[in-house]
């Protein structure tokens, strides 16, 4: 008998049995109670494993609400591979995408109030000239229409450029035959080519029908005939070639010029991008935005790349004869 436990007489029927105080104080634990204990804690932990991801999720929500656009939650997820880490890729590439949207859209409108501010300064430097200078006023007067020829040409694209990146443009979708676009862009071009002896060579091939909008097509071909055109050296040459491929229409448009360095090919595409500030050519660098969003609008796709020989080549592929819904 342990040491500090007294016996107590039990009376039976019969004979008396001695008990244990301890015995009378701590009753059987019933045989439920251990699984029913564990399955509370199991189902405890299940749940803060299941609603984790989703609070942190609710918290990044939040803070990226409140303009902290570098929050992330995927590295908060730990190893998991379910759905919840699936939502949480998707959350960290939205916030990423959003991130890029609002900084583009800063540099964007960093880069339009510079662009306004230098013509505007010169109209007002030559409204003050021609105040103190009377005899040079049709001279400056030549002067304060060209920079206002220049802020209507940046606003007209800066315009074309916001419905394109909004997808606002909406028109019904036509047969387009680029052969007869690209013939008629090349007759334009060709007086601006002639001015500087830089020659056009087309070659495109027969029955090269696409759906879209003739006159988005339009603005986006030309511009980058015209780039070609305005970066090709005297005396160069401009080739414009298109032909079917696998359901897609090829257009490639390439130049003598002096090409971009190829670290910076994928930024050719982002407005106001100039690599070369003593170029002759004397756009604001929109043209090939334009022309990127008008390609993607109609679901092709459009790069750029140096050539061997020296120049730029911009290959542009669009749907052969695919109906689209505008």
């Amino acid at each position: 008998m342990p040491i500090g436990e007294a016996l107590y007489p039990l009376r039976t029927s019969n004979h008396v049995t001695a008990i244990s105080p301890n015995r009378l104080l701590c009753p059987p634990i019933p045989p439920l109670i251990v699984p029913f204990v564990a399955s509370i804690i199991f189902s405890a932990w299940l749940a803060w494993y299941l609603t984790r991801p989703i609070s942190l999720i609710r918290k990044g929500a939040r803070k990226l609400a409140g303009g902290a656009l570098e929050t992330r939650i995927v590295p908060d997820l730990g190893g998991r591979k379910d759905e919840l880490a699936d939502l949480g890729k998707e959350f960290d590439d939205m916030a990423a995408k959003i991130g890029r949207l609002l900084n583009d859209q800063q540099r964007l409108l960093n880069d339009v109030s510079h662009e306004l501010r230098s013509p505007l300064a010169r109209i007002q430097l030559a409204i003050e000239l021609s105040r103190q200078q009377p005899a040079r006023k049709e001279e400056l007067i030549g002067r304060i229409e060209k920079e206002s020829e220049r802020l209507d040409l940046l606003v007209g694209d800066l315009l074309t450029l916001s419905r394109l990146e909004s997808q606002s443009m909406q028109h019904p979708a036509t047969a387009v035959d680029i052969k007869a676009l690209i013939a008629d862009i090349a007759e334009d071009a060709a007086f601006e080519a002639e001015r500087r002896s830089v020659s056009l060579h087309v070659a495109c091939a027969e029955n090269l029908i696409t759906q879209g909008h003739q006159e988005l097509l339009h603005r986006a071909l030309e511009n980058c005939v015209r780039n070609a055109v305005a970066h090709s050296p005297q005396q160069g040459e401009v080739k414009i070639t298109a032909n079917a491929a696998e359901g897609k229409i090829e257009i490639t448009i390439s130049d003598q010029g002096e090409g971009v360095p190829p670290e910076q090919l994928e930024a050719l595409f982002q407005p106001f991008v100039q690599f070369n500030p003593q170029s002759h050519h004397s756009g604001y660098c929109l043209g090939l935005s334009i022309a990127k969003r008008a390609i993607t609008l109609h679901h092709g796709t459009i790069s750029a790349a140096n050539q061997k020989a020296g120049g730029l080549s911009v290959s542009i592929s669009l749907p052969s004869h695919r109906r689209q819904r505008w």
